[in-house]
This record gives C-alpha cells, sequence and structure tokens, in this order.
C-alpha cells in the first residue's frame, strides 16, 4: 500500500498542526457551586477512590487487575512543541462489558434464506483514568491527569481489544498509572508502564541520529480535523489529521508488503535548509549474519519516513536456457528488517531493526 499521496497533502499539517493546540480534557462529573473552591486548584480527573488505590501499587508497579489489562509496546511521533504519544493495552472483550444487553425483539418466523444471521454487536461504555507520573530517582511525582470516557463496540466477547489512547508529553522518564473502572466504580483494574522519551535538542547537539520505534502499519486514513479531545480509540490511533493503522503482530503472509513507518531525530539540513538522508533496507532470516533481501538505496529530502517494502526476492537462474531472472516470496520464517540510517549533510550513522514473521497461509 501506497501511502504517498496521503503524506504528500498532509505532511506540512502532520508536523505543524500536531497537537500544537492542548487537549481538551473530561471531566468524570460536573461540580456545583460548593466545589469552586477545589476548581481553584483545578479540575478533578480522577476520583479519590481510584487515586487511593493508583498509590497503593505504584510503589512496587504492583497491577490490581480486578478488570485484566495488558499494555502493548508504545509508539511515540513528533509533534510541534511536545512529543506525541501514543500508548496502547488489550483487553478480552467479556472483561470491559459492563452495559446491559439490549432487549430483544419478538421472535419472528424464520426466513427462508440460506445467508447466516450477521453477529451481534455488542457496546460497552467504561471509565479510563490516566495519570502521568515524573520519574527521578526512580521516585515518581504526578505530572500529568487525564480521564477519557470510553466506549467501544465489538461482535466477540471472547476475542481481545486492542486500544489506544495519544497525549502530548515533554522529553523525560515517565511512570504511567491506567485504570480502568467500571461505569458505578464498583470494579477497577489498574495497571502500570515505565517510559522515556528522548530530547530531540540533545540528540542534535550530541551529533548523533535516534529514530522513533518502528512499527508496520496496515492502512492509514484522513480525517477531516485534529482531535482536540484525549479519546479512545479501537485498532488505530490519530496523529494530526491521520489516522493510522499499526500491525503490532507484524505478522504477514508470503507475497505481502511490509510498510514501515518512523522519524529521523537529529538529521540536520543543509545551508538550503534541505535534508538529504541514505536509508538501506534488508532482512535477515534469524541469526544468520547475511541479508537474504535488500533493496536499492532509498534517499529521501524529510526525516519523517513511510516505506512499502515488497517481500519478494529476485533470483538470478541459469540453465540451458540461459540466465532469466525469477521472483520468490520470502519463505514462512522468523525475520528482522535492518534499517541503516546515512545522514548525508552530517555524515551521522544509526542502525535499528524489526522484527517480523512470514505465516503460512491457511487453505480452508
Amino acid at each position: 500500500m501506497n501511502f504517498k499521496k496521503i503524506f504528500t497533502l498532509s505532511l506540512i499539517l502532520v508536523i505543524a498542526l500536531t497537537l500544537a493546540c492542548n487537549f481538551a480534557q473530561a471531566e468524570p462529573q460536573k461540580k456545583g457551586k460548593k466545589d469552586q473552591k477545589k476548581e481553584e486548584a483545578g479540575p478533578i480527573y480522577i476520583p479519590q477512590e481510584v487515586k487511593v488505590l493508583i498509590q497503593q501499587g505504584i510503589a512496587n508497579r504492583q497491577p490490581k487487575l480486578d478488570i485484566p489489562f495488558e499494555f502493548v509496546p508504545n509508539l511515540y511521533l513528533p509533534a510541534s512543541t511536545n512529543i506525541h504519544c501514543i500508548f496502547y493495552f488489550k483487553a478480552k472483550n467479556s472483561d470491559i462489558t459492563f452495559a446491559l444487553p439490549a432487549a430483544q425483539p419478538a421472535a419472528q418466523p424464520a426466513a427462508q434464506t440460506e445467508t447466516a444471521p450477521a453477529p451481534k454487536e455488542t457496546k460497552t461504555h467504561f471509565h479510563v483514568f490516566v495519570q502521568f507520573n515524573k520519574l527521578e530517582n526512580n521516585k515518581p511525582t504526578v505530572f500529568k491527569e487525564t480521564y477519557i470516557p470510553a466506549e467501544i463496540s465489538f461482535t466477540d466477547p471472547e476475542a481481545e481489544s486492542i486500544l489506544s489512547f495519544g497525549y502530548p508529553l515533554p522529553p523525560g522518564k515517565y511512570l504511567l498509572a491506567l485504570a480502568l473502572a467500571s461505569p458505578d466504580l464498583k470494579k477497577v483494574g489498574i495497571n502500570y508502564f515505565e517510559f522515556s522519551l528522548p530530547d530531540s535538542n540533545t540528540i542534535y547537539k550530541e551529533n548523533r541520529l535516534e529514530t522513533t520505534p518502528l512499527f508496520l502499519v496496515q492502512k492509514i486514513e484522513e480525517m477531516p480535523a485534529v482531535e482536540n479531545v484525549v479519546q479512545l480509540h479501537k485498532d488505530y490511533f490519530t496523529w494530526s489529521v491521520l489516522k493510522i493503522y499499526p500491525d503490532f503482530a507484524a505478522q504477514l503472509k508470503p507475497g505481502d508488503t511490509a510498510d514501515i513507518l518512523f522519524f529521523i531525530y537529529g538529521a540536520k539540513p543543509n545551508e538550503q535548509q534541505k535534508f538529504s538522508i541514505e536509508v538501506n533496507y534488508e532482512v535477515k532470516k534469524g541469526e544468520e549474519s547475511n541479508p537474504v533481501l535488500r533493496w536499492a538505496t532509498s534517499v529521501y529530502d524529510t526525516p519523517f519516513i513511510e516505506q512499502p517494502l515488497p517481500l519478494i526476492k529476485t533470483l538470478l537462474t541459469k540453465d540451458d536456457k540461459g540466465e532469466r531472472e525469477e521472483t520468490k516470496p520470502l519463505e514462512p520464517g522468523k525475520y528482522k528488517l535492518v534499517v541503516k540510517i546515512y545522514d548525508r549533510n552530517s555524515g551521522l550513522r544509526t542502525e535499528t531493526s524489526l522484527p517480523f514473521e512470514i505465516v503460512e497461509q491457511k487453505i480452508i
């Protein structure tokens, strides 16, 4: 899938507008006049009873999983002033189902059709409370809090939903305390996640290159406007005007294309304020040192990179009919995509990688 058209139209907006404005933040409850003194100290995003539970486990990062969920590795991308952090977690649908089932319609005579009935969609509502703690000497200090009113739909209660939210944060070391709660707050699940965000100014001054986390993309869609409220999303995250569906499983079929997306910190423009970044991509299988697939060198005029990579090998075959080229998809197995970056303007280099897997296609 090639997203060049979308990025050509949106890249300026992405870099210039990404969370330039502060996120508006929802509050669990509205306060009356008698709470005016409390409001002078700032809005309350996390109820006191939930804060108490967070504090009980924060020192030892001890989760309280009355509502079970676990984190998926986080992502981050540049924003105009801070860093746009994307946090993912997954939970079994039945564990986050709190809404009462809809009333069943009256029974109707079975229609004479061979079409199977569509799976019933279930909608659930719950609270998401977010607390960001700055870490200094491994001691957490509350930095930011927010509240997300969550609503998701699903058809299979036994399946897992992968959910995300984004938030702008400055560079530093953090501890995220995330709480999921039933609408009546009688059931609460809490988990903790440590993460670090790089300082792009420090990277630049230290004359080194560093990338955002590499990830594969399933598809990208363009939204009509930038989100200015923190929202919970299922299967995708938003970045400025883009809706991005990542492939965390990184499991591809033979013949698929690996679409990779990342940003390079520390790249330097020339006197004309233009970038010239050379990137080589190659695939290694297992612990083998020699690549099984490589592509021609790509040169970019921006540190923001999206690159489709067809996972097809070109082989030179010799026989009594002469030489000819044949193409062949990568066979099933575990691989590593190696990304070698060279900044032509500064002479700086770095290398990073992303594991992925080619899986057999199931024939039904």
